[in-house]
Formats: structure tokens, C-alpha cells, sequence
């Protein structure tokens, strides 16, 4: 199973902006997407309280990310053939790209029984804001794909 809490993807306040290091595996169409929400822990399990806080989601443009700190790899698979592990080294994510509240995501998100993560957030086309929902996640709203 995945413990959500004990990720090891960092991202550390630098002025204006995150700086974020780690990886992501297992993630689907990321060759194809133009947006992603990425949670990362924004202060070390050992300095909290509870091992839910100290997270944080950051919406990242992958157009800007690709070749300036974030690096898109394939993983072959016999099922899954849009498969990918994502490095971050150095990506710089603006600090207003933080959705919600630093160091407070695990509010909105939980793991499913498949080991997926859900983030309760969908987009209000009125605003163009990214809104908590009491229901499911809603990123066709928001992930643009590319052709």
C-alpha cells in the first residue's frame, strides 16, 4: 500500500517561490499533460505534529517545468502504456501556485483503495479558481491535454 505521509518529495520556500526535489512514479499521461497537481511536504514529518500536516499542493504548468528542473521518463509496462516516473530537481513553482493552505493538503485528500490519491478540489468556471468540493476530484476541468 502507499502511505501518502511519508512521500519524500520536498519543496522549500525560496522567496517567490517552492523549490521542489524528489519523484514521482507511477504516474499516468504525464507526457501528455499540460497541468499538474503535485503534493509535496513543505516541512519534515520530524517537525510536525500529526504526520498528515506539513503537505502541500502546488499546481505546476509542465510546459514551463519540462527541460528547467522536471524531467519526464516512460516506464514500459504491458498494460499501461502511458506510464511515467517524473524527477523534480530544482522546479521552481511560483509560491501563488500553492492550492489551498501550506502545510494543510492532507485536509482535502485521502487514499482510495486502489492506492490512488483524490484531491477534493474542482474548477469553478465563474471564478477560474480551483475550489474544495465535498464530492470527487474534477481535473477534466483543469488538465488540459496536448494533441
Amino acid at each position: 500500500g502507499t502511505d501518502t505521509t511519508k512521500l519524500k518529495t520536498r519543496a522549500v520556500r525560496d522567496g517567490d517561490h517552492y523549490v521542489i526535489n524528489g519523484q514521482k512514479i507511477w504516474t499516468s499521461r504525464a507526457l501528455y499533460s499540460d497541468l499538474m497537481l503535485l503534493l509535496a511536504r513543505t516541512t519534515p514529518i520530524e517537525q510536525v505534529t500529526k504526520k498528515t500536516e506539513g503537505l502541500s499542493v502546488f499546481l505546476v504548468d509542465m510546459r514551463q517545468a519540462v527541460g528547467h528542473g522536471m524531467t519526464i521518463r516512460p516506464i514500459k509496462a504491458m498494460i499501461n502504456h502511458n506510464t511515467t516516473e517524473i524527477f523534480f530537481d530544482g522546479l521552481r513553482v511560483p509560491a501563488a501556485n500553492v492550492i489551498g493552505t501550506v502545510d494543510k493538503a492532507a485536509i482535502g485528500i485521502r487514499a482510495s483503495s486502489k492506492g490512488h490519491r483524490d484531491i477534493n478540489l474542482y474548477f469553478d468556471k465563474k471564478t477560474h479558481m480551483l475550489v474544495k468540493s465535498e464530492s470527487r476530484l474534477y481535473l477534466h476541468d483543469v488538465v488540459v491535454r496536448r494533441n
